[in-house]
C-alpha cells in the first residue's frame, strides 16, 4: 500500500502526502512516542479481571495508521479544493 511505496520511494513522499520524508519521519517518531505514552497511562489505570494483552490484535501498525491518515487527509483536501474551483 502507501506504506510500502513510500518506503521504496522516499523521494515521492512530498507528492503523495504533502510533507517531506524527513518531516514524515519526525512526525512518526512523535506519534509513536505519544501512542506509547497513552497506552502506558491507560494500562496503569485499568482494573484487570483477565490477563493483559487479551482482545483482538491490531491489523495495522501505528506507522501504517499515520501514513493512511495523512494520505486520506491529502485526498480530502484535494477534493475540497477542486470543488471550490468549480463553484
Amino acid at each position: 500500500m502507501v506504506f510500502d511505496y513510500i518506503r521504496k520511494y522516499p523521494l515521492r513522499t512530498k507528492q503523495i502526502l504533502g510533507i517531506s520524508y524527513e518531516q514524515l519521519q519526525s512526525l512518526l517518531n512523535c506519534a509513536l512516542k505519544r501512542h506509547q505514552d497513552i497506552k502506558t497511562k491507560q494500562e496503569s489505570q485499568k482494573i484487570r479481571i483477565n490477563a493483559s494483552c487479551g482482545g483482538r490484535p491490531e491489523k495495522l501498525s501505528t506507522e501504517e495508521q499515520v501514513y493512511l491518515c495523512l494520505f486520506y487527509l491529502r485526498q480530502i483536501d484535494a477534493n475540497i479544493s477542486s470543488i471550490r474551483n468549480v463553484i
